[in-house]
C-alpha cells in the first residue's frame, strides 16, 4: 500500500507506541487516584503536557489543555467566551476547518482569501473592527495547505485588543510553532498528525482568565484538566502525544522541508507522465499547493470526478482522498475549493494527496505513475 493521505490522519511513530504500552499493561492506573499506581499515572500526563508545551513554545504547562483533538480543541474556543461589553463578533477566514466554519456563531464576520487560499489583508484589516473580540485564521488549510501569515495576523489583533485563534493541526509537525512569537492566545493541534495516538489532542490558552469553563457543557469531571474538561484522562493517548511532540520538537522546519521537496518531485514525475499520454493540459495544481511548504498537494484533472479516482486508486494499493477526510462522504462540492475561485465541477475533479516522513520517493514515483496510468484509462474508454 501506498499511503497518500497523512492530512487525514498518521502512521503511528513506533517510539510512540513504545512510549505508550506500560500505561496500557502495567502502568494503567487512574490518575484521580491517590495510590501509587494512580499517581505515576498523573506523573506521566504531567510530563507529556510539559512535551506539548515545549512543541508549542508555551511558558507554561498549565496552559495546555488536553482534549480530543483538534475538532473538540476549536470547539472549546468558541463556546466558552464570558460576555464581553461592547464586542459581540468573532472574524474568520473563509477556508476554515469545518469545526469553526460551522459552528453557527450568529455574529461571525468572513474574511475572503485569494486564488491561493491566503486571507486578503486589506480585507482583513477594513473588517477589523471595535465589536470584534476574537478572529480565528488556520495556520495551513487542511485541503490546500496554504500557510498564512500567522505572525503579522497575531501582531496586529495584539494591537488592537483582539483575541487571536489559530487552528494548528495541518502546520504542527511541519514548521515550527512558537505561541508567544505568533501572538497567539489560543492555538489547536491533534496527536494523529503527527504520528500520535488518535483521539487526543490539545488546546493553548495564553490566560485561563478568557475561557469560563462554566460555560462549556459538561455535567460532572470539574477536577480533570483544571476544570475545563471532565472525564479520566486518555494517560496511554495523552503520553503518546507527548511523545511525538517531543520527536518532532527542534526538528520541524528540517520535517517540512524534506516533505516539501518530496512534494514537489511528485508533482514533477505527475506532470512528466500526463505529459508522456498527451493529457498535460487537464492536470491543474490548484491554489498552487505544490509551491507551498509543507505535506499538500490538491490537484485537479479536468472531467475526472475525484470518488471515482479515489475509489479506482484504492483498488491498485493507494489512497488519496476526494478532500477533507470530515467531508469525504458529502456530495457538495468543496467550500475551500470554491472560495478559491473554483467552480462546483472543478471542485469534484480535485483530489487531496498529503505527505509525511514514512513517504519515499520511490513510492511516489510509483504512485505518480499509477495516477497517470488510471486517467489515461479513463479517457481512452
Amino acid at each position: 500500500m501506498i499511503y497518500l493521505d497523512n492530512a487525514s490522519t498518521t502512521k503511528v511513530g513506533t517510539d510512540v507506541v513504545n512510549e505508550m504500552l506500560p500505561y496500557l499493561f502495567e502502568e494503567y492506573g487512574n490518575p484521580g487516584t491517590l495510590y501509587d499506581i494512580g499517581q505515576r499515572a498523573k506523573e506521566a500526563v504531567d510530563k507529556a503536557r510539559n512535551q506539548v508545551a515545549a512543541f508549542l513554545g508555551a511558558d507554561s504547562p498549565e496552559q495546555i489543555i488536553f482534549t480530543s483533538g483538534g475538532t473538540e480543541s476549536n470547539n472549546m474556543v468558541f463556546s466558552a467566551f464570558p460576555t464581553i461589553p461592547r464586542k459581540t463578533h468573532i472574524l474568520v477566514s473563509s477556508i476554515e476547518h469545518d469545526s469553526i466554519s460551522n459552528i453557527g456563531f450568529p455574529n461571525q464576520n468572513i474574511i475572503n482569501v485569494d486564488e491561493n487560499g491566503k486571507i486578503i489583508w486589506d480585507d482583513f484589516v477594513q473588517r477589523m473592527n471595535r465589536s470584534i473580540y476574537l478572529a480565528s485564521v488556520m495556520f495551513a488549510n487542511n485541503e490546500i495547505g496554504t500557510i498564512n501569515p500567522i505572525e503579522k495576523i497575531g501582531e496586529y489583533c495584539r494591537e488592537h485588543g483582539v483575541l487571536f485563534h489559530s487552528d494548528c493541526v495541518q502546520a504542527a509537525g511541519c514548521i515550527k510553532i512558537n505561541v508567544n512569537e505568533l501572538c497567539l492566545d489560543f492555538a489547536s493541534i491533534s496527536s494523529h498528525k503527527i504520528h500520535g495516538p488518535k483521539g487526543v489532542g490539545a488546546l493553548y490558552i495564553r490566560n485561563k482568565n478568557l475561557i469560563n469553563p462554566k460555560l462549556m457543557w459538561r455535567v460532572g469531571g470539574k477536577h480533570q484538566e483544571f476544570g475545563y474538561r471532565g472525564g479520566t484522562e486518555n494517560v496511554p493517548g495523552i503520553v503518546g502525544f507527548g511523545k511525538a511532540c517531543e520527536i518532532l520538537t527542534g526538528n520541524e522546519m528540517r520535517v517540512g522541508s524534506k516533505i516539501t521537496l518530496l512534494k514537489r518531485k511528485m508533482w514533477s514525475k505527475l506532470r512528466s507522465n500526463f505529459s508522456k499520454y498527451g493529457l498535460l493540459e487537464i492536470l491543474h495544481d490548484n491554489a498552487n499547493s505544490a509551491e507551498s511548504f509543507g505535506k499538500i498537494l490538491n490537484i485537479r484533472i479536468d472531467g475526472v470526478d475525484a470518488e471515482t479516482m479515489v475509489l479506482m486508486l484504492n483498488a491498485k494499493h493507494v489512497c488519496v482522498s476526494a478532500g477533507s477526510a470530515c467531508r469525504s462522504h458529502e456530495q457538495q462540492p468543496s467550500r475551500v475549493l470554491k472560495a478559491v475561485g473554483l467552480t462546483d465541477d472543478q471542485a469534484r475533479d480535485s483530489i487531496r494527496i498529503s505527505l509525511s516522513l514514512f513517504n519515499t520517493e520511490e513510492e511516489l514515483n510509483e504512485a505518480a505513475d499509477i495516477i497517470a496510468d488510471t486517467v489515461y484509462t479513463l479517457k481512452q474508454g
